[in-house]
């Protein structure tokens, strides 16, 4: 019983650390061409080809992911990413990368 309660501990701190680092707001490509372009982008297309170029930068150097998604075959992190993350603009503002 102990074993299982330590593993849930466990679980609940690892989980946590794993989301935020995939979202818009940490350090997987939506949150690193939100930090680099903390305005925003004029339109979809310009927030689109950032997000595009960060995502095929990651692609192609693993070191560069988050820690658990370095593992990942390339094409497979490619398509996860681009079904992740989308740029829009919420009410009327700039371009920004969110969560689908």
């Amino acid at each position: 019983m102990k074993k299982l309660i330590c593993a849930a501990v466990a679980a609940a701190l690892v989980i946590p650390g794993a989301a935020m680092a995939s979202h818009p707001q940490g350090n997987g490509p939506g949150g690193q061409v939100n930090q680099n372009n903390p305005d925003g982008f004029k339109n979809r297309g310009q927030c689109q080809s950032a997000l595009s170029a960060e995502i095929n930068r990651q692609r192609k150097n693993p070191e560069e992911r988050v820690p658990f998604r370095q593992d990942q075959k390339a094409s497979d992190f490619q398509r996860d990413m681009l079904d992740r993350f989308e740029c829009r603009s919420e009410d009327d503002g700039p371009y920004r990368v969110y969560l689908r």
